[in-house]
């Protein structure tokens, strides 16, 4: 049989000879399936002999050393979906899951909407929704662990539990092309000789994930013009005017890199965009946005022209991130106050763009 294997993916007989815990196995496989043993167990304070050993089955995941991992790589519009079927070799066995803690100010995983489904029966039906959310939410919700179990709190011999594992990318995100990866880790006991009563969640104590990092002050990078009232995918547009001293003497040069646009009318103006932050023309990660000011079009009736507001869209984030979630308009009048809502056929062309970032209060930028 020919070996697929990336590099350091462990055999199934790694896998075999590398446990050895407690009364558990912790552990996982790649597509073709894996069995995973640990070689003892715990009965009444005493290590007996005794076989705990789970075979995972998954078309489009990768065992590594920390767990059954999907590299999940979306472009917006696009979703998808994969099972997970996890089955006891030997004795029935009470069946846990958990996760890992997604990356502080990851934006995909924020946008990345997924869905976690337990088919107790494999039949192709899911009788309860685990969780319904974002992927980094998920990954919060899920690192201490989550008991699964259908209509008996075993899992019994010659039975497979599957775990159903939707997700989709909004078409309306606005992030630079990127993926990341969801791991699971599944922890086993035998139900022998162990009555319900004396069950302990294994992954009691687990620390919950660090928060997102605050953002005190929301303070100005700075601006850019729209010259010809025209933006470009994938080009840069320096800021022309950085009103806030830290970022206008620090030796560095800021920019925008424009993700998505969206243009109406001939010649086309661009009337919305997406743009993620660079500074010295690399990827700027430990910068959050956490305002935009969008100015163009019509002066608000109900403000003097003279008003710096006259003409400008303001949005905020929450959560700030490198990049704008989605993309931002120009408005007109009242469709200030809701600028998405505005026809598309409707939009002004942006004349011009003020990228504000979260520092801590003092004048410093915030550490990620």
């Amino acid at each position: 049989m020919t070996d697929n294997r990336p590099p350091g993916v462990p055999t199934r007989r790694q896998l075999l000879a590398g446990l050895g815990t407690l009364g558990a196995a912790s552990a996982f496989g790649g597509g073709a399936g894996a069995a995973l043993l640990s070689d003892s167990e715990a009965m009444g304070g005493t290590i007996t002999a005794g076989d705990v050993s789970l075979t995972v089955d998954c078309p489009d995941c990768l065992a590594t050393p920390d767990g059954i991992a999907f590299d999940l790589a979306v472009d917006p519009g696009e979703s998808g979906s994969t099972t997970l079927s996890v089955a006891p070799d030997g004795n029935p066995v009470r069946l846990w899951v958990r996760t890992t803690c997604p990356p502080v100010g990851d934006a995909f995983a924020r946008a990345l909407e997924v869905t976690l489904g337990l088919d107790a029966d494999c039949d192709g039906e899911a009788e309860s929704t685990l969780f319904e959310g974002s992927l980094a939410d998920l990954r919060r919700s899920l690192v201490d662990g989550r008991r699964l179990e259908g209509s008996s709190p075993c899992v019994p011999t010659g039975q497979s539990l599957c775990l159903d594992l939707g997700w989709e990318l909004p078409a309306d995100v606005t992030i630079p092309a990127s993926s990341t990866t969801l791991a699971f880790e599944f922890y086993a006991e035998q139900c022998r000789h162990q009555p319900e009563s004396a069950v302990t969640d294994p992954f009691a104590g687990t620390e919950p994930c660090p928060e997102e990092p605050d953002c005190p002050a929301c303070v100005d990078l700075g601006k850019i013009d729209v010259q010809g009232d025209q933006l470009t995918v994938g080009e840069s547009y320096a800021f022309t005017d950085a009103p806030n001293e830290q970022y206008r003497d620090d030796g560095h040069e800021y920019a925008i890199e424009v993700l998505s646009v969206t243009d109406e009318g001939q010649p086309p103006e661009t009337v919305g965009a997406g743009f993620r932050l660079l500074r010295d023309g690399d990827p700027a990660d430990d910068l959050r946005i956490c305002a935009v000011a969008v100015g163009g079009g019509r002066p608000d009736p109900d403000l003097k022209p003279s008003d710096p507001d006259a003409r400008v869209a303001r949005y905020t984030f929450d959560p700030p991130s490198s990049s704008t979630p989605g993309q931002v308009y120009a408005a007109h009048g009242a469709y200030k106050d809701d600028p998405l809502s505005q026809p598309d056929d409707d939009r002004p062309a942006i004349s011009n763009i003020t990228v504000s970032v979260c520092a801590d209060g003092t004048g410093e930028e915030t550490d990620d």
